[in-house]
């Protein structure tokens, strides 16, 4: 009797661009996370205590970069295959700030981050966990753009019906010609950097789902002020 062969299937041209998009968003962090272990296994016993408590730092905020970066290809497969839900809830948004800022100062790397103003109170219809993911991509762009010493600001604005949170950075800015293109998937504001140009897709789209919105301006003094909008609550 004939046994039939076994084939392994092929990946769908979808599933090839997931892993694709995988490996370019992985690279970044997966190389930053073999150079510290490494250099644990290698010289741990050389290395002072204050030296070997940073490395471990490294491969802990790499490693939730890593996350993070798993997160977003998800999502944007999801995006584009109209298969994302989100929960909408009252969000108290000083929590969702107080928590990406925290993650972010992680690897700032000289950048100060910061939300001047009270946010205490303001409390938005959202998906909070989906609100969080929208509120890191712009923070960890503009912690990415900005030169050493430079200062990145969350501001919140209340108006009719919404609140408006803008990141503010002094990066290199974005090009009017780019300014609603920039939302599209693949396109990156630095093309030279890391990643796969996802971020801010993920960004638009989530906030499509919560009836917000998103934008960039230039921010007087060189850099961009990226903002989006969720409705506040009406209680």
């Amino acid at each position: 009797m004939t046994r039939p062969s076994q084939r392994t299937p092929r990946a769908t041209g979808e599933e090839e661009d997931l892993m694709s998009v995988l490996g370019h968003e992985l690279r970044s962090p997966l190389t930053a996370i073999r150079g510290a272990a490494t250099l644990l296994l290698q010289a741990q016993a050389e290395l002072a205590p204050e030296k070997v408590l940073e490395l471990l730092r490294v491969i802990d905020s790499q490693a939730a970069r890593m996350a993070d970066r798993v997160e977003d290809v998800l999502v944007a497969g999801r995006l584009d295959g109209g298969r994302l839900r989100v929960l909408l809830e009252e969000v108290e948004l000083s929590d969702v700030i107080a928590d990406v800022l925290e993650a972010a100062r992680e690897h700032a790397r000289g950048r100060r981050i910061r939300a001047p103003g009270r946010v205490e109170g303001v409390t938005v219809r959202a998906d909070q966990q989906r609100l969080t993911q929208v509120l890191r991509v712009l923070v960890d762009n503009a912690v990415h753009l900005s030169p050493v010493g430079t200062l990145v600001e969350v501001q919140v604005e209340r108006g009719p019906g919404v609140a408006r949170i803008v990141v503010c950075d002094r990066g290199p800015g974005v090009a009017p010609a780019d300014r609603a293109r920039i939302f599209e998937r693949g396109l990156k504001l630095d093309p030279a950097g890391p990643g796969a140009g996802l971020g801010l897709y993920v960004a638009a789209g989530l906030l499509a789902l919560m009836d917000g919105s998103i934008g960039v301006e230039p921010r007087p003094g060189g850099g961009s002020a990226f903002w989006f909008t969720v409705p506040a609550s009406t209680k």
